[in-house]
C-alpha cells in the first residue's frame, strides 16, 4: 500500500544520507561535492532540511504529543523522516567549513533557499535547529557572508511563540535579502523567490558520488553527545538583571535609535529570530545538564561574535537585546570554575563577543550600560586565556586607568589604533562532525 511505498522510499533516502554523510567527513572531499558543477548535492540538501509541515512558530510537528497518537508505523515513518534532517544538517555542517563553500552556500544561486531554510527550523524549535545554528555560524566566518546573514529576513510576521496560523501564513512569503553597506540609513531592499528543490530526492547525490574510502562514523549523534529531545525549562526563573540595569539599558537604546532599516524592522529577520530564541533558551543554560537548547545559544553567541567583529554590523546588533542577554546568561552561568569553561563554550564564545564590541565606541557605551564588570569580576586575576580577555574588557570600560598598569597601557595602546591583539584563533574543525 502507500504506507509501504513510503517506508521504501524514506528507507533508500536515510541510505543515501548516511552515504552522503560520510562523503562529507574527509576534508578532501568537502569543497568537490559543493564546487563541482556535476555534482549538484545543495539542492538535495536543502530539500531534506526543510521543516516539517510548515510549522513556523510552533513546534507542533516534533512534539512528543504530536506522535503520541500514531501507530508504532507512523512513528518508524516519523523517526526516519527526523533522522534524514538531521543527517542533511551534519552534512551541511561539514560542507561549510572551506572557505570556497562558504561563498557558494552564502553568496550562490541557492544561497536563499538554504538559509532560508535554516532560519525556518531555528523559528519552529525544530530539534535540530541548533545544528541548523552551527551552520550559521560556520558560514559566518567568511566576511561577505556576515554582511548577507545580518541583513537577511524571511518576511513579516512569525517569531517564536507567534500565533501558528498567522506564522504559517507569514511562512509562505518571500525570503528578502537587505543591502548592508556602511550607512545603513540608506539600506535598500529588494526579494527574490527561493529556488524550488521540492522534486530533490539525496537519492539523486548518492547515485552520483561514490562513498569508497570514507572514514566510519556514527551519522546520528548531536556534538558533544547533547539529547536531542526537548526538556521542560528549568524551574529557576530566567536571569534577569536589576531593575536600574535594565532600565538605564533601555534608556541608552532609545537615546542611540535610529532608523537602521529591514533587519531591525522586520521580526522575521535573522537578527529577530536569534534574540527570540536566545530569550526563549536562555532559563535552559541554568541547568548544568546539557540539552540541544543551550547548545542552540553556544553557537548563537559564536555566530554574534562573529557578526559584531566589524563596527557596521556591531552597530546594527547592539540596537537589539542580543547583548542584554549574552551578558545576563555569562553574569549567570552555572560554571562558577573557570576550568570549565572549555573551547568553544557559551562563556569563551560570550567573552569573544564582548572584547569584539570593546572594539568600538559604540560598543563599550552599550556594555557599560549592562554593567559587565559584574559578570567578569569572577574571572579576572585567574589566569589563562579568559582572565586575558576579561582583562582586556575591564581595562578597555575603565574610565581612569592607572599608569603603572601594564595591562591598562597595553589595552590603550590597542584602543588607540583602533586594533586588538587575536582572541581566538579558529580551528579547521569548528563546526565539523
Amino acid at each position: 500500500g502507500a504506507g509501504e511505498r513510503k517506508s521504501s522510499v524514506l528507507k533508500r533516502r536515510l541510505n543515501a544520507g548516511r552515504k552522503l554523510f560520510k562523503l562529507s567527513i574527509p576534508r578532501e572531499n568537502r569543497i568537490p561535492l559543493i564546487c563541482t558543477s556535476s555534482l549538484d548535492v545543495l539542492p538535495t540538501l536543502i530539500a531534506c532540511i526543510s521543516p516539517l509541515e510548515a510549522t513556523a512558530g510552533t513546534t507542533g510537528a516534533y512534539s512528543t504529543s504530536a506522535q503520541s497518537g500514531k501507530t508504532k508505523r507512523e512513528q518508524q515513518l516519523h523517526q526516519d523522516e527526523v533522522d534524514i534532517r538531521r543527517l542533511a544538517c551534519l552534512t551541511l555542517n561539514n560542507l561549510s567549513v572551506p572557505d570556497p563553500n562558504k561563498a557558494v552556500m552564502a553568496l550562490g544561486r541557492h544561497s536563499t533557499a538554504l538559509l532560508t531554510a535554516l532560519l525556518r527550523n531555528v523559528e519552529s524549535a525544530a530539534p535540530e535547529s541548533h545544528l541548523c545554528v552551527i551552520c550559521l555560524y560556520n558560514l559566518s566566518f567568511l566576511d561577505d557572508a556576515a554582511d548577507v546573514l545580518i541583513g537577511f529576513g524571511l518576511g513579516l510576521g512569525g517569531g517564536l511563540g507567534a500565533d501558528a496560523s498567522a506564522a504559517a501564513a507569514a511562512a509562505s512569503s518571500s525570503p528578502h535579502h537587505y543591502s548592508i553597506g556602511c550607512d545603513f540609513l540608506n539600506t535598500s531592499l529588494s526579494s527574490s523567490d527561493p529556488n524550488d528543490v521540492s522534486g530533490s530526492t539525496i537519492a539523486t547525490a548518492s547515485s552520483t558520488v561514490s562513498s569508497s574510502g570514507a572514514r566510519r562514523r556514527s551519522p546520528i549523534r548531536n556534538r558533544g553527545g547533547a539529547r536531542q529531545q526537548h526538556r521542560s525549562p528549568s524551574s529557576s526563573p530566567s536571569p534577569s538583571p536589576t531593575a536600574t540595569t535594565r532600565k538605564v539599558y533601555h534608556h541608552h537604546r532609545q537615546q542611540q535609535q535610529h532608523c537602521y532599516g529591514p533587519p531591525l524592522d522586520n521580526n522575521r529577520s535573522l537578527l529577530r529570530i536569534l534574540e527570540a530564541m536566545i530569550r526563549t533558551y536562555s532559563p535552559f543554560l541554568l541547568s548544568p545538564v546539557l540539552s540541544v537548547e543551550g547548545e542552540a545559544i553556544r553557537w548563537a553567541v559564536g555566530l554574534m561574535s562573529n557578526l559584531v567583529s566589524v563596527e557596521r554590523r556591531a552597530d546594527i546588533v547592539l540596537h537589539t537585546d542580543i547583548p542584554f542577554y549574552i551578558v545576563q546568561n555569562l553574569r549567570s552561568t552555572p560554571r562558577t570554575n573557570i576550568n570549565e569553561w572549555t573551547e568553544e563554550s557559551m562563556e569563551e564564545m560570550s567573552l569573544i563577543f564582548l572584547c569584539n564590541l570593546i572594539k568600538f565606541e559604540g560598543g563599550r557605551e552599550m556594555l557599560k550600560t549592562l554593567e559587565v564588570n559584574a559578570a567578569i569580576e569572577p574571572v579576572l586575576g585567574k589566569g589563562g586565556i579568559h582572565a586575558y580577555r576579561a582583562g582586556l574588557i575591564h581595562c578597555a570600560l575603565a574610565e581612569e586607568g592607572n599608569d603603572g598598569d601594564d595591562d591598562y597601557k597595553m589595552t590603550q595602546s590597542y584602543a588607540a589604533d583602533g586594533e586588538y591583539p587575536p582572541l581566538v584563533q579558529r580551528s579547521d574543525t569548528m563546526g565539523e562532525f
